[in-house]
């Protein structure tokens, strides 16, 4: 049974990455959101996976430059922006 009373069958499916995994995947939207609330995270892999799909910038949404920092950290060749410098706002 999937989230809210639902069965595997009856939940959306989506291909991406999803940071529990570290890895692309197909996976049922809402029992993969349930999954990432009481996992731990694998940014490492996650973000070395989405380098190896040919990702080389990343966009971070929201008001801080932690994620971003993160990334670069992780994996030095990404360029990484926030939405006030893609919004031209810096």
């Amino acid at each position: 049974m999937g989230a809210a009373g639902e069965s595997e069958d009856e939940d959306e499916r989506a291909e991406g990455s999803a940071h529990i995994k570290g890895k692309r995947l197909q996976f049922c939207i809402r029992r993969s959101l349930v999954d990432q609330l009481v996992s731990p995270v694998l940014w490492t892999q996650c973000v070395r996976e989405l380098v190896g799909m040919g990702v080389s910038r990343v966009l971070e949404v929201g008001d801080s430059k932690v994620v971003s920092a993160l990334a670069r950290r992780t994996e030095p060749s990404l360029r990484t922006e926030t939405m006030e410098t893609f919004l031209g706002q810096a």
